[in-house]
């Protein structure tokens, strides 16, 4: 994985961030709402001390997808729709990630596979098509997907007006592709590339089975209406 890859995906911009290495995604449950809630309650119940309350180590994690992985309690989030650290020093003004299990240094040197799996084109694409925070992370943990989509809703729209004609495609793309990532029992965020590559059969969209030639033909289907829809 490159050391200083030219676009970092982690917080791209005040709109979105993703906070997938914290182990966001490592909920048994996926799904926009129960995910919202979870960053939402350790936003509201973060102390002046930076521990987080009885009642959120009560609600949370719940039943997780990787045992030996971890949630991050100190994640939320850190704007209006922007997930991210609550004690990182851009937010805080003073750095307290060695609270965390990861600590500072883990935290600092670490870049998912995303940032070497797409292409530097694929990862602009993504940080000016899609601002919503869930569907952006829905991209970076599953890179190969997206730049499955991105490359069908291009050839689709056959270059007009690319950046109007692209977003409503990928987003309905990634919105389905979450709801199958959902649906996978395992775990669907890999800190390495290797064990992306080794997992990802499972739930890719470039998978050569069954499932994944479904689901393909579904995207396709759905984004080739809507591109016809907008009488582009």
């Amino acid at each position: 994985m490159p050391a200083s890859p030219d676009t970092i995906l982690c917080q791209p911009d005040v709109k979105k961030g993703c906070s997938a290495c914290c182990g966001l995604f490592n909920h048994r449950r996926l799904d926009r709402r129960f995910l919202a809630g979870f960053l939402e309650r350790n936003t509201e119940e973060q102390t002046s001390c930076f521990q987080i309350s009885d009642a959120v180590a009560d609600a949370f994690p719940g039943p997780v997808r990787d045992q030996a992985s971890y949630i991050c309690p100190f994640q939320g989030f850190v704007s209006p729709g922007r997930p991210g650290c609550l004690i990182h020093p851009g937010i805080k003004g003073e750095d307290l990630r060695d609270r965390s299990f990861f600590g500072k240094k883990i935290c600092d040197g670490f870049l998912c596979p995303a940032h070497s799996v797409l292409t530097e084109a694929e990862k602009k694409d993504l940080i000016c098509l899609v601002d919503d925070w869930y569907l952006y992370t829905v991209a970076v943990i599953d890179p190969e997907s997206f730049s499955w989509i991105i490359s069908n809703a291009r050839d689709l729209c056959a270059g007009k007006d690319e950046a109007d004609s692209l977003k409503p495609l990928v987003l309905s793309a990634l919105n389905m592709h979450a709801y199958c990532l959902n649906e996978h029992p395992g775990p669907v965020f890999f800190y390495a590339l290797p064990e992306y590559n080794l997992a990802k059969g499972g739930y890719t969209l470039t998978a050569d089975n069954d499932r994944a030639a479904t689901e393909r033909e579904s995207i396709i289907k759905t984004m080739a209406r809507l591109f016809e829809k907008a009488g582009r």
